[in-house]
């Protein structure tokens, strides 16, 4: 199972180590990143079918005391379709850069090529398929979503339901990544790249915190940004 690529799809939740081992030595990620771009792309229609657009930027606009721009209205089609390409291509352009970035266990004695590394990364990247997936039915059947749902999704995997009615931006952004499949695809990142990249358990497992711990900080301070930008409109 672990040599066929279906057979990797299931196997690095259930078995991480061997499939990983099995990746390493024959690396392939088509099949991996179809599903995960394919999966990505259902739940992101949708959860889009049940997000009302336009009333969500005339909530905006009025709690910044401005009018809505002049033909918006008749962009809001096109707008939301590159909302819903962005959240579609997000799986796909995050690990071609977590791959990128993983390299620096070649700094630390690690022996990984990026082909092997962009398989790793990819397959690490299941539980977010399975996020996808349960997403889908979920959101199917509920009525309209806003937008805090949509950012931080409606499955209530992570902690920023949490959050105390107005709370600031970054908080809601580290809150939402503090993920119960986000931290499953630390997890196998770590695994994956200990096997892969032949280094120490603790070297992956350090190197992979580290690197995600910064992912935060930059989605908490692009959400800084964000907040402070709303407020002084």
């Amino acid at each position: 199972m672990k040599d066929s690529s279906w057979g990797r799809l299931w196997g690095v939740l259930a078995r991480p180590g061997e499939t990983f081992a099995a990746i390493a030595e024959r690396p392939t990620w088509a099949l991996a990143l179809a599903v995960l771009v394919v999966v990505s792309a259902a739940a992101t229609l949708v959860l889009f079918s049940h997000f009302d657009f336009m009333e969500v930027m005339r909530q905006q606009m009025a709690a910044q005391h401005r009018p809505m721009p002049p033909g918006l209205e008749s962009k809001a089609g096109v707008i939301q379709g590159c909302y819903e390409a962005f959240f579609i291509a997000i799986p796909a352009l995050i690990s071609l850069v977590v791959a990128a970035v993983l390299l620096a266990f070649n700094l630390f004695g690690g022996q990984i090529s990026y082909r092997t590394s962009f398989a790793v990364t990819v397959h690490a990247a299941m539980p977010y398929a399975i996020r996808s997936l349960l997403t889908i039915p979920v959101a199917f059947f509920r009525g309209s979503l806003t937008l805090a749902e949509l950012q931080s999704g409606v499955l209530r995997s992570n902690l920023a339901f949490l959050a105390p009615e107005g709370a600031s931006k970054p908080l809601i952004a580290l809150l939402a990544s503090l993920d119960l499949f986000a931290l499953w695809n630390v997890a196998l990142l770590a695994i994956g790249y200990r096997v892969a990249a032949r280094v120490s358990r603790t070297t992956a497992w350090l190197t992979v915190i580290i690197l995600w711990l910064i992912f935060v900080a930059i989605i908490v301070g692009f959400s800084s940004l964000g907040g402070a930008s709303g407020a002084g409109s």
